[in-house]
């Protein structure tokens, strides 16, 4: 295997999914240094920076949310919005473990408090076009770094729009019943603290819907952790 990894490398020389440098890493050094990673003051709840800590944020107190607190990883703009887009589709798969590591490195907490890992959930259709889900990749290596259970239990039930395009009421209600749980995977959570696994946070519509069914399969508490989250 590493002898045909260096032929690879030598025809195709591995380079930054972000500016397209040369680099034996998926991020090279400087586009790392550049990331704007997320730090406190946030809200508690959702994530978002705020001038001041607090238990939850205007945006959270107008809605319901199924979660316990949701956390991301970075800002979604410049480095971490070119590589995720790399990672969604140009196929750029070994971002997986390099975002696991930085996952791991800066929200350990929320990390290590799971029993269990999930992910969200793409519809057959587009994960066949896409050839995988990355979610799905993020959360397993978490798993692996972890030793923790990376579980495929929740399926997307029907056609959802594009959320980028939607206003965050319309969000909400675009993803009401698209998600459920796995028939067999039922049980997986009961008593269970989940990690609900995706790549950019926005309103929290899909992440709370989902949460929602792994509340009712009896998990004891879900927080959410994503690469990436608008500001």
């Amino acid at each position: 295997m590493k002898i045909l990894k260096a032929m690879i490398d030598l025809v195709y020389p591995p380079v930054c999914y972000s500016c397209s440098a040369s680099s034996d890493k998926a991020l090279c050094r400087e586009c790392l240094r550049s990331i704007n990673f997320i730090d406190y003051p946030i809200c508690l709840k959702c994530g978002k920076p705020v001038v001041r800590e607090v238990g939850d944020c205007r945006d959270c107190r107008s809605k319901r949310t199924y979660f316990s607190a949701a956390r991301s990883l970075a800002e979604y703009d410049g480095v971490v919005k070119e590589a995720v887009h790399a990672f969604k589709y140009r196929n750029a798969r070994r971002l997986a473990d390099l975002f696991a590591g930085l996952l791991q490195e800066n929200l350990s907490d929320l990390i290590e408090d799971a029993d269990i890992i999930t992910f969200i959930p793409l519809r057959p259709a587009k994960k066949r076009q896409r050839g995988y889900n990355q979610a799905e990749l993020l959360a397993r290596a978490l798993g692996r770094r972890t030793g923790k259970t990376a579980s495929d239990t929740l399926k997307a039930v029907r056609f959802v729009k594009d959320q980028s395009k939607l206003k965050a009421a319309d969000r909400r209600r675009n993803v009401r019943d698209a998600y459920a749980i796995k028939k067999g995977a039922e049980t997986a959570f009961k008593g269970r603290k989940v990690l609900l696994v995706d790549d950019v946070f926005t309103t929290g519509a899909t992440a709370s819907e989902c949460a929602s069914h792994l509340a009712k399969a009896g998990a004891k508490d879900i927080k959410v952790i994503t690469l990436a989250r608008t500001t």
